[in-house]
């Protein structure tokens, strides 16, 4: 390094070179001397080094100065003191001198790292066009690996990982009732009991509920257009706000909107908004006619908004608050106190359930509550398998790479007397190991660019083949955050592959490697070694995913293998709904009854009937109680499914009977209740004793214009409702006639 020092009027100046001195350049892994640049120990010590220079170069101009001085007749000191007040303030120059030289050797660094790196990827680039073939299978292998990866991390990062798009999800929790004794785990809860836990609670800011229309369509009427079924939800007037969710237009809901005298509103979500009236900026104020009912728009939700799955949402039923605490259909939603924890909420919230099951026994007994975090409940049955598949393309992505260092490792043999040769000429250990990793990373970058381009379609196959109940599908996406996942997975894969290949080839053996045919033998035998080391890590990850993909093969096999208590080959669900003041329950069932009979006589459809929800399907469960057999109060009655079907269901459906009798023409709506059970029930009731003998007492979901009893007509087989691997729940079939539903 050189600085260039003047003396001007007020004292020694410094200046930088005009121009650099010309340097030459450095072919990859081979040092240059160049009496411009500092040489790479330099750039170690720079400070120590430069600073001494610097001190030494201002002393010698000091001494000249005074040597002068004393040329001139001028004493030693008085010299000396001459020469320091001509050069000004000495110190402050020397740090002037200090930073200037300093500053030089860090953009001689700089430069001599971005030279270096531009020339390995030069050398790298020029290395594999001479091998295409090798190159392409490489590319192939790490494209494959780093796309699949990247395509199930998108599905990761949509599902598990993003935050949900509410505010301070974290804070958010759900409050079920624990219903002990009953066969369900939990359950939703009740208006009285929401209204009493509001006025208890204080971990919570506030707790606000929702609920599915039955079974959570309706039927809208917007302008000209034909009616059609639409997901619709009520919710509680706070929940928008609980949520941290502003309508892009209009507003929420009010307080006075959820009363029963209160005005029919409804708020619109922003697909609805969008295809259904165009984005319509003057929407709000207009009217929308839901089951017949006249409803007012007065707000849009924003873009990505979901709740209950629905498209549109209502105010909080006014008929939940003549339910009575036995009827559990709002799904509460609270949002935990500032420093508050979920223990902390939990009890609080089992301390208020004790309260009510004391003060209402009859209907609160042995029902006590739970919080569980909105993104347990939202995601948590999905976490399980996506991370199972995100760790087996992991271990793909594993197989891979050690495939592709086993293939660095066999060119490296051939190049033994090249790095040799490089190594005699001055390289260092260091030097070669990068260039070689360099030519990891520039296969891995390249591999990591098309993975990216197959990510894209592997993302659009996996949303078309994923399941129909995996949650937040349309969060999922390769944004910025999957593109950097996939940027740092080619990094750390080019890296992996090619530390090995490049510890190994950067320790020649210089005299057998220069010697002309026996270089490639010697680093063969030595690459060999480590060659086989890999071939047994990659049987090992082959075995490892051979073997979870027998146990998941396996329990597929099984899962196929498991009766789900029906006939699903040619049979066709078909969904319909009745809504609106012109069909109440006679004309629903006249509508019904001219349905089956012309769709009866189409050519090929040997059966037709109707059943409220089919298998499969969850559905809404209702207590009961056997007179004689198994009497409790209403708080602690049993619970099991409800299925209204028409007569004929059964045998259309290819659900067995077991004992007793179908409906038949016998059963009509204004006689006698029936009803027929399914095995478990009968099994779990009835042991000992013949079902058929009994009947079942109406519970808090039979309604007053239903008959109170229901004598057992029949036994049927059981059906899976929840899933092919859970337990089948107790069910109740009853006769539509006598339990009409619309839908």
């Amino acid at each position: 390094m050189r600085l260039r020092l003047r003396l001007t009027a007020g004292g020694l100046g410094v200046t930088q070179p005009s121009a650099p001195v010309p340097e030459p350049e450095e072919a990859p892994g081979v040092p240059v001397a160049s009496w411009g640049r500092p040489p790479p120990w330099r750039h170690v010590f720079f400070r120590r080094l430069v600073r001494r220079e610097i001190d030494q170069e201002l002393d010698f101009h000091l001494e000249m100065r005074t040597h002068e001085k004393r040329a001139q007749g001028l004493e030693e000191s008085l010299a000396r003191r001459a020469s320091l007040s001509r050069f000004g303030d000495v110190e402050r120059v020397r740090e002037e001198c200090h930073e200037i030289g300093e500053d030089r050797v860090r953009r001689y660094r700089r430069r001599d790292m971005f030279d270096s790196v531009w020339q390995d990827t030069k050398y790298a680039v020029r290395n594999l066009l001479r091998r295409p073939g090798f190159t392409a299978v490489i590319l192939t292998t790490l494209a494959l690996g780093v796309g699949a990866t990247t395509a199930i991390f998108s599905v990761v990062d949509g599902v598990l990982l993003s935050p949900l798009p509410f505010h301070q999800p974290e804070r958010l929790v759900f409050v079920f009732g624990i219903e002990e004794g009953m066969r369900t785990g939990s359950s939703w809860m009740s208006y009285d009991d929401w209204k009493d836990f509001v006025r208890q609670v204080q971990t919570v800011d506030g707790i606000e509920v929702a609920s599915r229309s039955n079974p959570g369509a309706m039927t809208i009427v917007a302008g000209n257009a034909p009616p059609t079924q639409i997901d619709v939800a009520r919710v509680s007037h706070g929940l928008f706000a609980m949520l941290g969710a502003q309508p892009v237009l209009g507003r929420g809901f009010l307080s006075e909107e959820d009363r029963i005298d209160g005005e029919r509103v409804v708020v619109l979500g922003h697909g609805f908004w969008t295809d259904r009236t165009g984005a319509d900026p003057e929407i709000i104020g207009h009217s929308l006619r839901l089951d017949g009912e006249a409803h007012t728009v007065v707000g849009v939700m924003p873009e990505g908004f979901d709740w209950l799955g629905a498209e549109l949402w209502l105010p909080l039923d006014p008929g939940h608050a003549e339910d009575g605490r036995g009827m559990h259909r709002l799904l509460p939603l609270a949002r935990l106190g500032a420093g508050v924890s979920l223990e902390q909420a939990g009890a609080e919230m089992r301390a208020i359930a004790a309260r009510l099951e004391a003060e209402y026994p009859e209907t609160n007994t042995d029902r006590s509550a739970r919080v569980e975090p909105i993104t347990e409940t939202i995601v948590g049955n999905a976490r399980t398998p996506v991370l199972m598949l995100f760790g087996a393309t992991l271990v793909v992505l594993l197989i891979a790479g050690v495939n592709v260092a086993n293939l660095l490792l066999a060119r490296a043999a051939p190049r033994a007397r090249e790095v040799a040769i490089r190594a005699t000429l001055g390289a260092g250990r260091r030097r070669l190991a990068r260039q070689l990793l360099t030519e990891s990373l520039v296969l891995a970058l390249l591999g990591g660019l098309i993975g990216v381009g197959l990510a894209f379609m592997g993302v659009k196959l996996l949303l078309a083949a994923a399941p129909a109940g995996l949650p937040r599908l349309d969060e999922v996406s390769v944004d910025l955050r999957v593109l950097g996942f996939a940027l740092g997975l080619a990094v750390a894969t080019g890296l992996a592959c090619g530390l090995l290949p490049a510890f190994s080839a950067s320790q020649p053996d210089l005299h057998s490697s220069l010697k002309e045919g026996t270089g490639r033998q010697s680093a063969g035998r030595r690459h060999g070694r480590w060659s086989d080391a890999l071939v047994v890590f990659e049987v090992a990850f082959a075995v490892l995913l051979v073997g979870a993909a027998g146990l998941l093969l396996r329990s597929f096999v099984e899962l196929r293998s498991v009766d789900p208590g029906f006939h699903e080959r040619q049979v066709v669900a078909i969904p319909l709904s009745l809504k609106g003041d012109t069909f109440n329950p006679e004309r629903v069932t006249s509508f019904y009854d001219q349905l089956l009979s012309g769709v009866g006589g189409f050519p090929g459809v040997e059966a037709a009937a109707l059943g409220y929800y089919p298998p499969l399907e969850g559905g809404w469960e209702t207590s009961f109680e056997i007179p004689g057999v198994h009497e409790r109060p209403q708080g602690q009655r049993p619970e099991a499914r409800i299925r209204p079907v028409t007569s004929g269901y059964f045998q259309t459906v290819g659900i067995p009977l077991l004992r007793g009798r179908e409906f038949d023409e016998r059963d009509v709506a204004d006689g006698p209740g029936v009803v027929i059970i399914n095995e478990s029930l009968a099994r779990t009731f009835f042991e000992g004793t013949d079902p058929l003998e009994h009947s079942l007492r109406k519970g808090n979901w039979w309604g007053e214009d239903r008959p109170s009893e229901y004598r057992i007509v029949g036994v049927v087989g059981d059906v899976k409702m929840d899933g092919m691997a859970e337990a089948t729940p107790w069910a109740m079939y009853f006769l539509h006639d006598q339990w009409p539903f619309s839908d």
